[in-house]
């Protein structure tokens, strides 16, 4: 079951995306001013691919729906997480995903749910674990993120992917 339902009202201000994580998801917030008649048609029926990278210290996924919008990076750092997500680490349930498309006013335009599989799961829960046991800042992320964008645009990250999840409809 969907955490957010189409025509719900969120707070989401800005237009980007950017990342939440509730009731064990992750939920990937998109929001533009205006998605068009072709960008809503193929959000709702194109392939979504949610990747895993980590690069140095970063921690990102990549979300990418065909035909609707390329591929986009969406950082985290673990060291900024939330108690909530500290604690799923150590849950044996899987993580859920949910790409979530806002329209200019912050309604929920429509939602795409999906769930990575066991192993991305437990791969995942490993991952962030190590994570926040290194030491660094998250001005030292921040730098790092800012470093990386100079660098590389989103879909050069795709060959550092740790895993990929597809949803097909």
């Amino acid at each position: 079951m969907s955490i957010y339902r189409i025509g719900e009202k969120t707070e989401a201000d800005a237009d980007g995306i950017w990342l939440d994580f509730r009731d064990n998801t992750f939920l990937f917030m998109i929001k533009d001013r205006l998605w068009s008649k072709g960008e809503r048609k193929a959000a709702k029926k194109n392939d979504v691919v949610v990747q895993f990278v980590q690069k140095g210290i970063l921690d990102l996924f990549l979300v990418s729906i065909e035909d609707c919008f390329e591929c986009s990076d969406i950082p985290f750092c673990m060291k900024e997480a939330d108690e909530v997500l500290i604690h799923s680490l150590d849950g044996n349930e899987d993580y859920g995903f949910e790409v979530v498309l806002l329209e200019e006013d912050g309604t929920v335009d429509y939602v795409r749910e999906g769930m990575f599989s066991h192993v991305d799961s437990l791969t995942l829960k490993a991952k962030l674990k190590e994570r926040l046991e290194q030491d660094y800042s998250t001005a030292d992320f921040d730098h790092a993120y800012e470093k990386n964008r100079m660098r590389y645009e989103p879909y050069e990250l795709e060959t550092f992917a740790i895993f990929k999840e597809v949803i097909r409809k």
